[in-house]
């Protein structure tokens, strides 16, 4: 929710820093008192604000808005966006699904299946949700792989997301083989050279194929230069 106005995000502010405060408090005779009141009103009205024994707090959906502004400014944080990935693998035929976007960001790139974790969703049951929308398809999730990305385009840091990607191995289902969102193919390893894909996707997929039981922890800095992937680099922290 994007509050607006000034007199609101310092009330916000406010009741972040303190359980509980009085009118008066809160007023601070700072502008016009049948301003303030409004204000104060509309956010009771939005149900953020609660009066609670001549006093007022935030409410848990107040509280929940509050986890995504500036403690100082009161103003709407960027937040990286966390998203579960699968890496859909045939243990006969050797061969990976892959996703080839239909929509921005990074259209047309080669990818895997995946989606937005929901508010309240776990990583993994996103996966499963994801996966089976997607694709069609529906299998054991185990997870390989916990990424940080930050992808610059043209010199500005575009895109930050951050995700948990778990290998499928022999799902089940009839694929899906292409919606509004993307085409899915299945194809051998050795042939990833010849689609326009994500410069991590590589090592993405194999350290999802090790037999080892690790979790692999990967920050990934990506470089576009007029929407075009032209470098990646690991960093060592996480």
């Amino acid at each position: 929710m994007e509050i607006q106005q000034e007199v609101q995000k310092k009330i916000l502010v406010k009741l972040m820093h303190n359980p509980k405060m009085h009118y008066n408090e809160l007023w601070a005779k700072e502008g016009e008192s049948n301003k303030f009141n409004y204000h104060l009103q509309r956010l009771i009205d939005e149900k953020l604000v609660a009066k609670k024994n001549e006093g007022y707090k935030l409410t848990t959906k107040g509280k929940r808005v509050v986890t995504h502004l500036d403690g100082t400014t009161g103003n709407k944080n960027h937040k990286p966006v966390v998203c579960s990935f699968i890496v859909g693998y045939n243990s006969k035929t050797k061969k990976i699904l892959i996703n080839i976007r239909k929509k921005e960001p990074f259209y047309g790139y080669a990818g895997i299946p995946g989606g937005k974790i929901d508010f309240g969703n776990s990583p993994i049951k996103t996966a499963e949700k994801e996966f089976l929308e997607e694709t069609g398809l529906k299998g054991k999730m185990k997870l390989k792989v916990v990424s940080n990305y930050n992808t610059y385009n043209d010199g500005e840091l575009m895109h930050h997301l951050i995700a948990f990607t778990y290998i499928c191995k022999d799902p089940i289902g009839e694929l899906i083989k292409e919606d509004r969102e993307g085409k899915n193919e299945w194809i051998e390893i050795k042939k990833i050279d010849k689609y326009s894909r994500y410069p991590d996707l590589d090592l993405m997929i194999n350290n999802s194929l090790t037999k080892d039981n690790q979790i692999h922890f990967l920050n990934v800095h990506r470089w576009q230069e007029d929407e075009k992937f032209v470098d990646m680099k690991i960093l060592d922290d996480f």
